[in-house]
């Protein structure tokens, strides 16, 4: 079982301006701290969210801002062509955006840069404005997923050499946070 930390925290709507909209209501995160890894069939997507927040909003007309900071790599990485790893912004379970069709290329949500070496992390980052229009739990979270032609382990918070060394290795924070905002 992984171990999360949920820091939740509501700001008073006595707060929230009038008019316009625009001020948060409350806002929700999930902080990993450990490391955390799953196993993709060639061009597949992971069955799970590597990490998720949950969030109730109080108006249905209100918005969520969902922030995204990841760190971490895939098994293929130390291969300059095909070093990255990418993942999907999921909102109950379904992909909630990605990029428009184009041909055979791949529609991701997100993309961390090509690595030459296996010994290091990359960042996998995200910002985006849901309309999720409830006041019932919704669960924002990131699955990772696999481009390469055979089955690929991606990793969170760890590099996929993860050798025990003091100068190239490393154990990184991941965060995901869900901010109500006033419509």
């Amino acid at each position: 079982m992984a171990s999360e930390l949920r820091v939740d925290r509501i700001i008073p709507t006595a707060g929230v301006p009038t008019g316009g909209g625009g001020g948060i209501i409350q806002v929700k995160q999930t902080v990993r701290t450990d490391t955390y890894s799953v196993t993709c069939g060639a061009h597949t997507t992971a069955a799970s969210d590597a990490i998720q927040v949950q969030i109730t909003p109080t108006r249905s007309d209100s918005k969520v801002l969902i922030l995204v900071s990841l760190h971490g790599s895939s098994e293929y990485m130390g291969n300059v062509c095909c070093g990255a790893w990418q993942g999907y912004l999921m909102k109950n379970g379904s992909i909630l955006v990605q990029g428009d069709a184009s041909g055979s290329r791949q529609r991701m949500t997100m993309r961390a840069g090509d690595s030459d070496s296996a010994a290091v992390e990359e960042p996998l980052n995200f910002n985006y404005l849901d309309s999720p229009v409830t006041t019932s739990a919704v669960t924002y979270g990131v699955r990772f997923h696999n481009s390469d032609n055979g089955s690929k382990v991606m990793y969170l918070n760890r590099s996929a050499g993860d050798a025990d060394s003091v100068t190239t290795t490393t154990r990184t924070v991941s965060t995901i946070i869900a901010m109500e905002v006033s419509g």
